[in-house]
């Protein structure tokens, strides 16, 4: 499963790499008006200087949330094998906007209650060693933050491929996470390292739109074990037990490899050759 991912979502990435640096561009001038608000905080003192430091990153969150919202929808026909065009983007950009704020809403706030803790629980005491209470408490509340964020961050591919309501979405988001940790875990290392990559090419590639992908990739793949279970429990009806972690990914996936296929690295090049 993990294998045919990771190949299919190059795939995707190379098809469409021009197309994905649109929301990438897009989110690149958000960060360069940020970090002009940023600039402009150094140069006011006191409570003024941080309230404009804190719009800026709610600012900056907010944009991304409707970006990545709004990315979703397209990636999501991509994972389709449909061809996606610039134009629906923009124009889904204003049916993301109410469910964007929403959710930078939410990002922000877990953020906020992210640093004040961490502040709390790690801040350096003047004479003493921190107490081993407190680092407990404080692992323990790193750890909870982490899942919180860990899981939210699957908020856009659910909403783009289910399309439900928003609170439904969000508790889903906790169902795909406590459901498939080992899965998340692989998937949050390689969007990391897609992150490296983004912040070595200045958000240019793969950034937003490369990451989207992947997380609508991998859902897309991850939803067709749910939909295996559902048929097999209907059809066991109770008589034999289905084994969850027994999925026929193989079965599962034919379609899509043959769909997908395999190609040479010439292909990628000078596909006209081929």
């Amino acid at each position: 499963m993990l294998g045919f991912f990771f190949k299919k979502n190059f795939y995707d990435g190379w098809d469409n790499v021009l197309f994905i640096f649109v929301p990438n561009l897009i989110l690149d001038v958000f960060f360069l008006i940020g970090g002009g608000l940023f600039y402009l905080g150094t140069k006011v003192n006191g409570t003024a200087g941080i309230i404009i430091w804190g719009c800026t990153v709610l600012l900056v969150i907010t944009a991304g949330s409707i970006l990545s919202l709004a990315w979703a929808e397209s990636a999501a026909k991509i994972a389709d094998y449909e061809s996606a065009e610039i134009k629906p983007f923009f124009t889904s950009l204003k049916t993301c906007i109410k469910d964007g704020i929403l959710y930078g809403i939410v990002l922000f706030a877990v953020l906020l209650v992210s640093a004040a803790g961490i502040i709390f629980y790690f801040r350096p005491v003047s004479g003493a060693t921190l107490p081993f209470i407190g680092l407990m408490a404080g692992s323990v509340f790193f750890w909870i933050m982490l899942t919180i964020i860990s899981a939210l961050f699957w908020y856009p591919s659910l909403r783009a491929i289910m399309h439900n309501p928003f609170k439904k979405s969000i508790k889903k988001c906790f169902i795909i996470l406590f459901d498939n940790i080992g899965s998340c875990v692989v998937l949050g290392i390689y969007n990391f390292f897609l992150l490296i990559i983004s912040i070595v090419m200045v958000g240019l590639a793969p950034g937003l739109g490369g990451i989207g992908l992947s997380r609508v990739n991998f859902l897309r793949i991850l939803l067709k074990k749910y939909d295996y279970l559902e048929i097999a429990e209907k059809e066991a009806a109770g008589k034999k037990p289905v084994f969850r972690n027994k999925i026929p990914w193989q079965e599962l996936l034919k379609e899509d490899i043959e769909i997908t296929g395999s190609r040479s690295i010439k292909s990628f090049f000078m596909p006209w050759k081929e």
